[in-house]
């Protein structure tokens, strides 16, 4: 069973853009893209957390 959408989705749900890109492909909306030149995601401000050892440790390694 595959959706059709002759359009972008107009959502800030990451489950929804999730499941519509499951379902299609960038280079069919190629129209409607626009290049962006300024950044789109700012960067948080650092936060620092402090972890018992093998917490760090397990973090690190589910991160690589």
């Amino acid at each position: 069973m595959t959706k059709t959408m002759n359009k972008l989705p107009e959502t800030d749900s990451i489950k929804a853009l999730a499941e519509f890109w499951q379902m299609h492909d960038v280079t069919d909306f190629e129209d409607a893209l626009v290049e962006v030149t300024e950044p789109v995601l700012q960067r948080a401000e650092p936060l620092s957390v402090i972890l018992p050892a093998a917490d760090l440790a397990a973090l690190r390694a589910r991160a690589r």
